[in-house]
């Protein structure tokens, strides 16, 4: 009896010493944690970064004359009745000799109108009830100068303000009557002096009907609210929604008629399928003020969705082991869930090896400017779980694991912005838009500025700025 008691003893505490050898060499354990720190499921304000561009608009003279010759005929003034004027026995055939020609200081357009008129001239005579009356023909030609005022109108119609501003013979007219000549200059500068104001009259009228401004800055406005595809790889589109537009009155430098244009608004950027544009802001009323410069500074959107900064993490990371104490304990990654809680982005691990469970860690993105990444730095574990690692395993609750994961998290954008760099300088160096407007202009810098943790991913504001004029004219 003796020898079988000492016998179960001995087996008895075998099979402790092997259990507990087993599980002594294993050192494996289950990790628990009850709840996931709670994702940001409120509606996130985007950063909405105010974007402004300040344009001069410019348009050669020459074109401005083009224009004008093409809306003004050939016929300017006609005056085929003898007994009006107060029974003036003239009348008068203004037309169109050369083409217009036009010089603008400051707001005032300067406008030489070559000319050629024909008139029938003559005089009636009754008396001793005998009627007496001989006309005779003659032409002349003369340049009649104008000096039009443009300004625009808090309801962006065209305000003009044409006065004559004499004119100046070219060939000066001669008339026969009975065998005489008979000196009509002076009575044809009276005549010609009363009908200028009628002519003016005129250039007003063509101008204001073919200078429809506020009709051209609608469509241009609603254009721009139009998303615009930026990326056809990623399905990028960017949309501008302007609040407020600002201009300058028309003026003239080194030939060139300029209308300075400031627009300040918001840019929206989206991933994935044209985005439909429900509403557009109305053309708000029109702000005359003083363009300073020719600047822009644009808000760009970017963002990085929670799945692909998974996809692209776990790709990397998928089947590596990680060492700890010397190789006495190791993990491995197998799965990664990621998402966002206020500023934080959070990060589960699916861990398998000496620590079989799932570690929540989490960080801030921010951008690096010295090596053009986006990063996620100060890594921590969350609360619940550093509080379990502590007591279950103490070898992964300090730092060197989070050292590991931090280069997974991080999205090097220097090729997307030297990219975007080349692009935007590609458009700006004399870029034809159409046959008739041009875009000059340089970029000085394109950066990330601040960075934003949504409830869909990462969002960086980039700032692009840099100098634009858009040229009017072929």
């Amino acid at each position: 009896m003796e020898t079988i008691f000492y016998q179960r003893i001995t087996l008895r505490q075998a099979i402790n010493i092997l259990l507990l050898a087993f599980s002594l060499t294993s050192c494996k354990s289950t990790f628990v944690t009850k709840a996931p720190p709670p994702a940001y499921k409120d509606p996130v304000d985007k950063i909405r970064e105010i974007s402004t561009l300040s344009v001069p608009v410019e348009m050669p003279i020459s074109e401005l004359e083009n224009q004008l010759n093409q809306k003004i005929g050939k016929l300017i003034y006609e005056d085929n009745d003898l007994n009006n004027n107060g029974g003036d026995n003239l009348t008068l055939l203004v037309t169109k000799r050369l083409p217009i020609k036009l010089n603008m200081t400051g707001q005032v357009i300067g406008i030489k109108v070559p000319v050629n008129i024909k008139s029938k001239f003559g005089y009636k005579v009754e008396k001793f009830g005998i009627k007496l009356e001989k006309f005779e023909d003659t032409e002349f030609d003369i340049d009649v100068n104008f000096a039009t005022r443009i300004s625009i109108n808090p309801d962006w119609s065209l305000s003009t303000k044409t006065s004559a501003n004499g004119f100046d013979w070219v060939k000066k007219p001669i008339l026969k009557l009975a065998g005489f000549e008979i000196p009509i200059t002076p009575i044809v500068e009276s005549i010609v002096d009363e009908q200028l104001p009628e002519i003016a009259k005129t250039i007003d009228k063509e101008l204001k009907a073919n200078m429809k401004v506020k009709e051209e800055v609608t469509t241009a406005w609603n254009l721009v609210q139009e998303p615009v595809l930026i990326n056809e790889e990623f399905e990028t589109w960017i949309r501008i929604v302007p609040s407020e537009i600002e201009v300058t009155q028309p003026t003239a430098k080194g030939g060139m008629a300029t209308i300075g244009v400031s627009v300040k608004g918001y840019t929206e950027s989206t991933l994935g399928a044209q985005p439909v544009v429900s509403q557009k802001m109305s053309l708000p009323p029109l702000r005359i003020g003083t363009l300073s410069n020719d600047e822009f500074q644009i808000a760009l959107n970017a963002e990085v969705t929670f799945k692909k900064a998974r996809d692209l993490a776990l790709k990397q990371m998928k089947g590596q082991v990680y060492e700890f104490n010397n190789g006495k304990q190791k993990v491995a990654v197998e799965d990664l869930d990621v998402y966002g809680q206020n500023e934080f982005v959070v990060i589960g691990a699916t861990l398998s090896g000496s620590l079989k469970g799932k570690v929540f860690f989490k960080g801030i993105p921010w951008y690096d400017a010295a090596s053009k990444k986006v990063k996620v730095r100060s890594l921590d574990y969350d609360l619940e779980t550093r509080n379990k690692l502590v007591k279950t395993a103490d070898w992964l609750a300090h730092g060197k694991f989070l050292k590991m994961m931090e280069p997974y998290f991080e999205y090097a954008v220097a090729e997307q912005l030297d990219q975007a760099k080349a692009l935007i300088k590609d458009n700006l160096a004399g870029n034809k838009v159409n046959q008739f407007i041009s875009l000059k202009g340089q970029l000085d810098q394109l950066e990330p500025d601040q960075m934003q943790v949504t409830t869909e991913g990462i969002r960086s504001i980039i700032k692009a700025s840099g100098k634009m004029a858009i040229r009017v004219g072929q």
